[in-house]
Order: C-alpha cells, then sequence, then structure tokens
C-alpha cells in the first residue's frame, strides 16, 4: 500500500509539472504575448463541474456538463494512472477531483488542450461508466468488489453510511424530497417476475420470485429504495399497484439497458431489510426504531393483511408505448451489499489491542453492542451463574459502570489462549438473544428472550485412525480457543464461529466431557487433560491422542444392597430397605444422611440418589421425581448422566406422563440401555403409540429377566396390549399367557385373562370369551369389571347387530359406572359410534363432543377427537349428509363447525355446503359460511384458496367492492401458479365492476388465457372500444357446431357486434356461415340475424342487439368455472411455504429452524389434492344388506348416508 502511495504521488508531481512549466516557460518571440494567456484560454472552453463520494469498495466521480453531450468520454487505467479523454475542450479545475475521493484519487490534473484529465490512483481500481441525462458517472471500482449500480440523478449521490450504524438514526434513512415515480411499461419478452406482498401488523414482506436472476443490489436515499437486478425482467406488480400494502406509499418497475429495478416509496423512517434465498428475493419493510432482532419472526408464517377501509390509488402508469430512456431512470448511486461467504481464516476482528463495549439499559433489559473492525467469530454460553460471550481475538476488553439491574450482578473482562471476551454474573432467569449484524455482536439480556438460531448437531464418530470422536456440526465454524473458568479453575474448550446464531440445545454429558448448553458456538467442559477441540470441514471435532470412550456416565455401582447395573433397573425389593413396618424409619434416614451431605457433591449426590430409588421402590413417583429435579437443581452436570435421566423417565412413567417419559428415555445417554427401553415401552402405550411401543420392547427385551416376576408380567402386558391393537393376536395371545403365568398380584392376572377373552373375542372364539368375560365382570377390582363389562357389551354388538339397542343401554349405564381414565373414553366413543350406526347423528356427535373434553391429556382424548372429526368429515366431505335437508345439514354443520379442518378437506366442506346454498340462490348464507372459514379457521395457503371462492361468490352476488376486499386481504407470497391466475382474474373483474378499468386491464398485462380475454371484451365493451373487443372475443370464439350453449352463444354474438360496431361490418357477415345455423336455434337468434345480414341494420334494431349483448356478460360463467378449478389446486411443497413464512432477518444468511410439525395420516393429510364433486350430479349409492334405519322416523326429517364402520376397541 505504502510502495504504491509513493508511485501514486510521483505520478502526481508529473501531472502537475507539465502544466506548470508550460506556464513558466520564458516567450521566444514578442508574438508570444499577443496570445491569450492561460486561465482566458480555458475560460474559451465548455463548462464542466464536478461532484462525488467514496464508500467503502468504490468512488464516484460525476462529471457535470452543461448539456447532454453526444459524445461520451474514454476511460482507461494504465498501472497507478488513470486516464479520462473527454469530448470537448473543458474549462474545469480538474484537481478538486482528489478531493471528493481521497483514498481513491492522490492528484488530478488537466492536459494543455483541456481534452484529458490524468489521474494519480492510490487502489488497484476499474473504471465502470454510466450516464443520466448530461451527467456522466465514473466508477472507481476496488479489485473484486461489484460494479455498483448505473447513477441516478433523481436519488443523486447518497451519504457514505456504516453498515453497523442503527438504521433508524442513520442519515441514510432520513427523508428527502425525490420527484414522483413513473411506473415503465415492461420490456417486450423479457422473462416475468413476480412481485407479491404480504402483511401483518408489525411489517410488511414483498417477495421476486418466477425467473433464473442473479444476486440483487439494494440501495436507498432517504424513504425511496430500489431493489435491481442485472438483466432485462418484466416485474409484474399490477396486484402490487392496485392495491399497495401497509407502509409502501408507491412502487414501479424500471428498465435501464442493462438492468431493472423495483422502486418504492416508504412511509418516513421506516427500515427496509432485505435478503435473497433459492431464487427469492425478500424485502421486508418494519417500523422505526426497530431494534436489530427485536420483532418475531413467527409472524412471517401468519402474515396476513389488515383491511383497508378505502381503495388506494397508485400513481399514474407511463402513457402506453411510451419507452424509458436515460434521461428519467430511477436507480439510484448504490454501494452493492451482496453477501460473501464466510472466511475459514480471519484477522484479529479488533487489531488495535482494545475493544470497548458499550451498554444500552431499557429496564429490566440490557444490550451489549461489541463493535469490532470486521466480522468477528464468538461462542456465548452459560455455566453455572456466570455467562460467557468470548470471541476470537488478542484485545483487551473494557466495560463501562455497571448500571443497577435485577438480571446482572456484574461484567468482568476474561482473556484466555485464543479467545478473550467478558463473563457476565447473572441471575438464573436471564436468557441471552445474541445477533450478528455487519461487524457488530449484539448481546440482549432479558428474563424472557426466545433465540431464533441454528442448532449444532452432536455425536459420535469414527476417525480415520479408527479412533473414537465427538463431531459438531456448527455453521460458519472459524477458529477455536481456550479458557480458563476464574471461579472454578478448570479449562473450557470453545469453538468459535461467525453469526447468525448457532446454538447446542441441550447439555450432553460424555464420559470425558461435558458439552454444555449454548447460545452461539461451542462450549466443551473436560474432564481430561489431554482434550482438544479441532477445526473440521463443517464444524469442529472433539479429540484425545488415543481417540474417545464415548461411553455414557453409568451409576456408581453398588452400595448397601442397592444394585445399578443399568440405568434404567429397578430393584424393588432391594431399594425397599425392608419390609413396609420400617418405611417411616428408612425414609427419615435417608433424609437426614441427604441433608447432612447436601453440600458435599459427590456424597450429597448419591445419597440424594438412593432416596429417589427409595421413593420408586415403594411406588411413589412424583416424590421420586422431586428428589431427581432436586438433584438437577444443584448438581448441574450430575443432571445430564444416564443414571438421573434414567431415574426421571422411570418416574414420569409411572405418573402416567407418557409424552415427557418417552422423550426423557429417549435421550442418547440411554440409547445402549436395554432396561430403559422397556420403560419407554410402556411410556409409549401411554402416549398412544403401539407400534413405537413394540420397537421399544424389542429393544429392551434382554433385560427382562433381571426385574422381579411381577415387573416382567406388567411389561409383558404391555407389550400384549400393543400387538392386540396392532391385530397381532397371535403375538397378544402368547404375552398374556406369560404374563399370567409370571404374575405375583390377582388384579394382574385377572388383567391378563381380560386380554386373552378379547383375543379370543377378535379370532371366532366367541363362546369362550364370552364365558371369561361374564367372571370377569363379577371381580373384586372395580377396573377389571368395569373393562369385562365394556368388551362383553362390544363383543355382543359385533356378533349381533340386533343387539345395538341392549349395547347402547349397557355403556349408557356404564358411563356413570367407570370415570377418570380412558377407559371412559373407550366407553363414550363406542357409545357415540352405536348411536350414529343406529341413525341418530346428533345425539352421537353430541356425546363424543362432550367426551372430547373429559381429559383431554390422555392419548384416548386425542383418539376420541381422531373419530368425531373423522364422523365429521364422513357427513360434509364424503357425502354422507346429502340425503339430509339442505337447511338442516347447515343447521348440524354450524353446531358443530368448530370441527372442520384447516386445509384441503375443510376449504371442500364448506365449499360442498356453499354450493348447495348456492343452487338455491342462498348467495347470502353461502358467503356468511365461507367468510366465517376465512375469517376465524384458516391461514396461509388455505385461507387463501377459500378467501378466492368467497371473491367469486361475492361477484355472483353483485358485491365486487367485498371482493375486492377479500382477495386484498387473503395476500400471501409463493401461492401456485394457477390459483394465482384465478385471483388476478377475480381481482380484474372486481375493479371494472367498480369502474376502475385502468387497473384491471393492468391486472391481466401478462395473461394470455381466454379467461383474461373475456374480461378483457368486457372491459373494452363498457369503454366502447369496439375494435379491441372485437380483438378479444375473437380469442373465445367456439369451434361451429350444430348448437350452442347459452353463454357459447353470448360469446359468438359479442364477437359478431363487436365486429360490426367497429366498422369490419365484412369481418360480422362472414361469422354467419359457420355460426348462423346453430344461433338460429339459441335465445339471440334475432340479435345474430340483425348484426350479420348484409343490409345495413337500423339504429333501433341495432340498440336492441347491444342490448342483448350486454345482457350476455361473460362474467357469470367464467365466475362459476373459476370456483370449479379453485377447489381442485393442489397444496404447494412444505418447503415452498416454509420459505415464503420465514420472518425478517438480521441481514445475515442462515436458516431459520421451522417449528416441528406431526405427520399427518394419508386420511387426513393437507397436502392431498381434493377434488370437488358437482353437487347436482351426485349419484345414489347401492343399497347394503345390512344397510342401517333412518335417524328419525319423521318425514320431514332425512337420513344421512351410511358412516364409515369403525371398529370399538
Amino acid at each position: 500500500m505504502y510502495l504504491r502511495r509513493f508511485f501514486a504521488y510521483l505520478v502526481s508531481f508529473a501531472l502537475i509539472a507539465q502544466p506548470v512549466a508550460a506556464q513558466n516557460a520564458a516567450p521566444k518571440a514578442p508574438a508570444a504575448k499577443a496570445a491569450a494567456p492561460a486561465t482566458p484560454a480555458v475560460a474559451s472552453g465548455t463548462a464542466l463541474r464536478f461532484d462525488g463520494r467514496e464508500y467503502d469498495t468504490h468512488a464516484r466521480i460525476l462529471l457535470k456538463w452543461p448539456n447532454a453531450q453526444a459524445a461520451r468520454s474514454r476511460t482507461s487505467v494504465n498501472g497507478s494512472m488513470g486516464i479520462i479523454n473527454l469530448p470537448v475542450g473543458v474549462n474545469a479545475n480538474a484537481n478538486e477531483i482528489k478531493n471528493f475521493a481521497p483514498n481513491f484519487i492522490a492528484a488530478a490534473a488537466l492536459s494543455a488542450d483541456k481534452k484529458t484529465i490524468r489521474l494519480a490512483l492510490s487502489k488497484n481500481v476499474r473504471i465502470v461508466k454510466s450516464y443520466d441525462g448530461n451527467i456522466e458517472s465514473l466508477d472507481f471500482v476496488v479489485e473484486n468488489a461489484t460494479d455498483p449500480a448505473p447513477y441516478n440523478a433523481e436519488i443523486g449521490l447518497i451519504e457514505p453510511t456504516s453498515d453497523t450504524a442503527e438504521p433508524a438514526r442513520s442519515e441514510h434513512y432520513v427523508s428527502a424530497e425525490l420527484k414522483p415515480l413513473i411506473n415503465w411499461p415492461a420490456p417486450a419478452g423479457a422473462p416475468r417476475v413476480k412481485v407479491e406482498a404480504s402483511q401483518s401488523g408489525s411489517f410488511t414482506r414483498i417477495t421476486m420470485s418466477g425467473a433464473d436472476f442473479g444476486p440483487h443490489l439494494f440501495a436507498r436515499k432517504g424513504d425511496r429504495a430500489a431493489v435491481t437486478l442485472p438483466g432485462l425482467y418484466a416485474l409484474d406488480i399490477a396486484s402490487l399497484r392496485s392495491h399497495l400494502p401497509n407502509h409502501v406509499k408507491d412502487a414501479v418497475r424500471y428498465n435501464s439497458a442493462t438492468h431493472t429495478s423495483l422502486v418504492m416509496d416508504v412511509e418516513a423512517g421506516y427500515q427496509i431489510r432485505e435478503r435473497q434465498e433459492a431464487g427469492t428475493i425478500y424485502i421486508d419493510i418494519l417500523p422505526p426504531g426497530t431494534v436489530n432482532g427485536s420483532y418475531n419472526p413467527d409472524e412471517a408464517e401468519k402474515a396476513a393483511p389488515k383491511a383497508k377501509t378505502k381503495t388506494a390509488e397508485p400513481k399514474a402508469k407511463a402513457a402506453a408505448g411510451h419507452e424509458p430512456s436515460d434521461a428519467n431512470p430511477v436507480i439510484g448511486d448504490i454501494a452493492p451489499q451482496s453477501v460473501a461467504a464466510p472466511r475459514r481464516t480471519i484477522a484479529d476482528p479488533a487489531p488495535s489491542g482494545t475493544l470497548a463495549v458499550s451498554i444500552k439499559e431499557t429496564q429490566p433489559s440490557l444490550v451489549l453492542d461489541f463493535a469490532f473492525d470486521a466480522p468477528a467469530p464468538a461462542a456465548i454460553f452459560r455455566r453455572g451463574s456466570n455467562i460467557f460471550v468470548v470471541f476470537a481475538t488478542k484485545a483487551n476488553f473494557t466495560v463501562p459502570n455497571m448500571p443497577a439491574n435485577a438480571l446482572v450482578n456484574s461484567i468482568t473482562a476474561i482473556k484466555g489462549d485464543g479467545a478473550s471476551g467478558i463473563k457476565i454474573s447473572a441471575s438464573a432467569n436471564a436468557q441471552i438473544n445474541p445477533s450478528a449484524l455487519g461487524n457488530h455482536w449484539f448481546i440482549g439480556i432479558s428474563a424472557n428472550s426466545p433465540i431464533i438460531a441454528r442448532s449444532i448437531a452432536i455425536s459420535g464418530e469414527r476417525a480415520p485412525d479408527d479412533s473414537n470422536r465427538i463431531k459438531a456440526v456448527v455453521p460458519d465454524a472459524i477458529t477455536n480457543g481456550t479458557l480458563t473458568d476464574p471461579e472454578v479453575g478448570d479449562n473450557i474448550l470453545v469453538g468459535m464461529a461467525l453469526g447468525p446464531p448457532s446454538q447446542v440445545v441441550k447439555t450432553r454429558s460424555f464420559l470425558e466431557a461435558t458439552i454444555v448448553n449454548s447460545w452461539h458456538g461451542l462450549a466443551v467442559i473436560p474432564r481430561v487433560d489431554d482434550m482438544e477441540i479441532r477445526l473440521a470441514h463443517d464444524g469442529f471435532v472433539v479429540v484425545r491422542p488415543d481417540g474417545m470412550e464415548l461411553a455414557n456416565v453409568a451409576g456408581s455401582g453398588a452400595n448397601g444392597g442397592f444394585a445399578t447395573n443399568a440405568p434404567g433397573f429397578v430393584d424393588f425389593d432391594n431399594w425397599r430397605m425392608g419390609p413396609q413396618s420400617s418405611f417411616v424409619q428408612n425414609l427419615d434416614k435417608l433424609k437426614r444422611l441427604a441433608a447432612v451431605e447436601a453440600n458435599d457433591m459427590t456424597k450429597g449426590f448419591a445419597l440424594q440418589t438412593d432416596l429417589a430409588k427409595f421413593y420408586l421402590a415403594w411406588e411413589m413417583p412424583h416424590e421420586a421425581l422431586g428428589v431427581v429435579r432436586t438433584i438437577k437443581a444443584t448438581n448441574p452436570e450430575a443432571a445430564h448422566t444416564a443414571q438421573i435421566i434414567g431415574l426421571q423417565g422411570i418416574a414420569q412413567t409411572a405418573m402416567l406422563r407418557g409424552r415427557e417419559a418417552l422423550e426423557t428415555l429417549s435421550a442418547l445417554e440411554l440409547t445402549d440401555d436395554a432396561a430403559s427401553q422397556l420403560w419407554a415401552a410402556m411410556a409409549a402405550m401411554q402416549s398412544g403409540d403401539p407400534a413405537e411401543a413394540r420397537k421399544r420392547f424389542e429393544a429392551g427385551a434382554s433385560a427382562l429377566a433381571g426385574f422381579s416376576k411381577e415387573q416382567q408380567a406388567k411389561f409383558l402386558l404391555n407389550e400384549a396390549i400393543a400387538a392386540y391393537q396392532l391385530e397381532d393376536f397371535v403375538a397378544a395371545q402368547l404375552n398374556a399367557e406369560r404374563a399370567k403365568a409370571l404374575a405375583t398380584q390377582e388384579n394382574t392376572k385377572e388383567l391378563a385373562s381380560l386380554i386373552r377373552a378379547q383375543v379370543d373375542g377378535k379370532t371366532g372364539n366367541a363362546a369362550a370369551a364370552i364365558s371369561v368375560l361374564d367372571e370377569l365382570a363379577k371381580s373384586h377390582s372395580d377396573e377389571i369389571r368395569a373393562r369385562a363389562v365394556f368388551a362383553k357389551a362390544m363383543l355382543d354388538v359385533s356378533q349381533d347387530g340386533s343387539k345395538r339397542a341392549e349395547s347402547i343401554a349397557k355403556l349408557d349405564g356404564l358411563r356413570y359406572d367407570w370415570r377418570g381414565d380412558d377407559l371412559e373414553l373407550d366407553i363414550l366413543r363406542n357409545l357415540a359410534e352405536l348411536y350414529i350406526a343406529g341413525g341418530d347423528v346428533r345425539s352421537g356427535l353430541s356425546t363424543l363432543s362432550a367426551a372430547a373434553t373429559l381429559r383431554p391429556e390422555l392419548p384416548a382424548a386425542r383418539e376420541l377427537r381422531n373419530v368425531l372429526a373423522q364422523q365429521f368429515r364422513h357427513l360434509f366431505l364424503e357425502g354422507g349428509a346429502e340425503g339430509m335437508d339442505p337447511i338442516q345439514a347447515l343447521a348440524l354443520f354450524y353446531d358443530y363447525r368448530n370441527l372442520t379442518p384447516i386445509g384441503p378437506e375443510g376449504d371442500q366442506m364448506a365449499r360442498g355446503l356453499a354450493d348447495r346454498l348456492i343452487h338455491l340462490d342462498l348467495l347470502p348464507q353461502a358467503t356468511e359460511l365461507l367468510k366465517h372459514q376465512v375469517d376465524n379457521r384458516l391461514q396461509g395457503f388455505a385461507k387463501s384458496q377459500v378467501a378466492t371462492d368467497l371473491a367469486a361468490v361475492y361477484i355472483l352476488d353483485h358485491k365486487p367492492d367485498e371482493a375486492l376486499q377479500t382477495i386484498w386481504n387473503s395476500r400471501i407470497t409463493q401461492l401456485p401458479a394457477e390459483l394465482n391466475h384465478q385471483r388476478r382474474i377475480i381481482e380484474a373483474i372486481s375493479l371494472a365492476e367498480l369502474g376502475r378499468f385502468d387497473h384491471a386491464m393492468d391486472m391481466l398485462e401478462f395473461d394470455t388465457s381466454k379467461d383474461a380475454a373475456r374480461v378483457r371484451t368486457e372491459i373494452y365493451w363498457r369503454k366502447g372500444d369496439y375494435r379491441n373487443a372485437a380483438v378479444q372475443a375473437k380469442v373465445n370464439l367456439p369451434a361451429p357446431a350444430a348448437s350452442f350453449e347459452p353463454a357459447e352463444a353470448g360469446e359468438i354474438l359479442r364477437a359478431s357486434l363487436a365486429m360490426s360496431l367497429s366498422g369490419d361490418r365484412a369481418g360480422a357477415i362472414a361469422l354467419a356461415r359457420p355460426y348462423g345455423a346453430a344461433m338460429g336455434k339459441s335465445a339471440y337468434a334475432e340479435a345474430f340475424k340483425i348484426v350479420t345480414s348484409n343490409e345495413v341494420p337500423a339504429a333501433q334494431r341495432l340498440t336492441a342487439a347491444v342490448a342483448a349483448v350486454r345482457g350476455s356478460s361473460p362474467f357469470d360463467k367464467l365466475i362459476r368455472d373459476l370456483r370449479t378449478n379453485v377447489a381442485t389446486v393442489s397444496t404447494p411443497n412444505l418447503a415452498t411455504m416454509q420459505n415464503a413464512a420465514t420472518g425478517p432477518t438480521d441481514g445475515n444468511p442462515g436458516i431459520v429452524n421451522p417449528k416441528p410439525t406431526a405427520t399427518a395420516t394419508p386420511a387426513t393429510t393437507r397436502n392431498a389434492t381434493i377434488t370437488r364433486r358437482p353437487v347436482a350430479k351426485t349419484t345414489a349409492r347401492p343399497k347394503q344388506a345390512n344397510q342401517r334405519s333412518a335417524q328419525n322416523t319423521r318425514r320431514s326429517i332425512q337420513a344421512p348416508k351410511d358412516p364409515p364402520v369403525i371398529g370399538g376397541r
């Protein structure tokens, strides 16, 4: 750099010396005095003024001519010399150029002929030229930097801004007086780019997609912003301009010779964040004062526009046929903001050796700002009461005086090997929300600060040398370092990465190390001295010279007769420490010892573990879980051992907390423990997952023999029930028999007999089953007795349908005898199904609905809600209610409309009922039904699809304003092209009905379909443009036929009359040959004859024909066809919808982890394509042998069709 500056100054001296020497030379003859002096000579040239700014990657110098020049300047670069060859001699002071770009240009001089400017360059640059009217822009761009967009006189030179400045306070965002925007026509034949908008109360999102374009550029001046694409594209912004989204005042497109831009004016002070991902540009417009990361990205998933009371009118479009020129560009002077891939090695981000931390307090929260000179790799984690924030730098950190705060006690600087930063002594509820923006790290500290971060995957792997090691997949991993915990005194190994944040969600404990949960980066606490972290190609690896054991931390061995062979093993005999008579004495002893040794980490942990085992052995799981929680709170490292995790999972299983227990017992630390898998099998059954239960039982079968006989019997009964529910009756029978042989308690033996009897009933041995069930109905156990009566009632009705009423009576009585668990829900579910099978649909739905709310936490309750939804689905999706009176069906639907599923099936239900109402001309009721779905039930794609149908019905009901608002209020991005087409047609029709013809035509600008031609025909008719109406009408002419439907005949009449009125009488007459005979049979026969006759029609007869045409508007049939097509659009794939729903980012590339989504069953999947059946053309079902009777005998009540057959449990 210094050598280049030295050469630059040498060149500067050479440039300056030449004109000075010429001026100081002695005259050779008196005639020289007659020559004009230097200054007057210059004055005779063209006046030229200079302006410019310099930025990080380029400097922009402007040559401002008095008028636009026919010839342009020529530029070249030769080493450290830059040359500008001007088209004419100029009157200018070239030396002032260096004042505009002192870091790029050391000196400048004008040649003696006033036509060449020579520049001494301080950097290795290239020159990029652009023009706007009378201004030439010369951009001096450094190596490997992206070319800035062409200069824009409307925006001018923007002030250089720091990437780390707070946007709301930067001059970059100060409102400026700008000229009104002009929307330019799209280039003919250019690839189409869709521009769509969605919005919520907090922000607006605009997306650009649909074409294969390269990296975009972004610029902003005041409240005007430009997003620029390299190349020519046709931006489809009609939908955006017809109803501008919140916070956008105007939006236009502009095409220069080489670039395409979307230019917007936003409300004063609003921030704009943009990113490009997977071929789509996302532009988020955020409120003033938004602090980095403080908004909620989840709002993007449910972004839906709020209704506006008035229609926003966009600015006028450029006149038709007006081509953009260089004199009217709207792209600004921009500094490219492309996102580069993170570097694997970096220089120290704080080269000065010191870094001052600034603190911004917003009680009770804090925000710490770390301002580096370059992006800094970081690691952020908690250990005990301390939060460590460290970076890959050798700098010393200085912290200002800490204000009093409830969350943070103190902040001190720390320094280690390859890492330094700060240690925050914080309260237990203090949470961190880190974010990286440019060269800054912002650390938010609050009591409730959910983090949006990428996940770090931790796993064991085998190294190439066949040794074991731990692998951590860390995005943007850069380097590692070591810290010494000043309070504990041991070392912490850290792996640091660039932003955005990547977190370790849960602490992982291994035999030789603990990987603590982090907010960003990796932190490892080794238990051995020879462990280290190494950088890998996709993160870090934790290694030892001879490899790692990767064994789980097991129990502490035997002590006082306690067996601890496996984390999931429970020794019920030994852990009780004696008979029941000694229970109180032994409990007091364990409590006293645990309290005395509470401060000893080793002894206290062992004694507290013994106390938890004691409680488990005496079947007191609530107390055992309380002790486990105490251990986890007082000994965080021991909390993640396999032994404590196993005790927690067993206690949760004994408490019937199936889902919690299954999650606990699925921990990686218990993967190899067979005993834990047996408890996980029981937890899976409690969660209603028999398939998972059988899988877990198989994994733990090898540990079965180690348990007591009674516990073995319980595990085997659990397996038998799972096999029975999966209809593996052989396995169910064998395991029930084994359990009965092992059981030592009478209740367990009776339960085994019950399962065996149910298997007999399913396998055709009904007589044996009934005999056993009758005996069990006399049991002393209330549970066994209730289960036997229930099984007998269901077996009776399955054997003889005539016993349905008797079984209903039994179950109706049993529902009051047994309350409180999944058996009660089974009774109610099967009772409801018997009601429905007997024709009493309302009683069945009422029973199911009431039962679904009894014990919502039980797996059986979830299953019951599924049955209720299935019955509702049968009635209103599969045609079960088609035999009912439409009004009665509507009443039943409204009574249980909360069961309407979200997605294609729910849409189909609502549309099916709406079709029946529309068929009866009950349009207000139909719109009310669909509007309820849109306003209260649906989100995302489903909402947009049903809203499209609702808007179509509004058109049929002659309410275009409501139709328009419905379309606008359901906008989201990334909708399927077919649905977008239908929505644009409806929006165009609504605009046309409201008299907004120009906006309606804008909506159809890129649409070449026949539907669009029909709408254009109507618009041209209403505008009196018969020539264009004729052109559009010809597109939809049907093929000649013997006869036509009324809508087809109307199209033919419109085309002939449009030709006639536009002066094309010959064309109109020519239509009589192919269509005359068939049109003579239509309702428009007389009108068609008048228009296509060889004689010029009289004015009165022509008026009658025009009236007939206006009465044959294509909108009605078009809307009905669109409604049919809307129902067949498939849901877009999940990845597309997640990308569209992702919230605004902080400007760094990254993946926000989507929320987990339950896997739908094939019968209820939302991604299924639903084909709507026409209501008017339903076909009666064939009669079945055992078809049920009607739900009522009164003639005014019509029975629905047969429901699906659902067997009882």
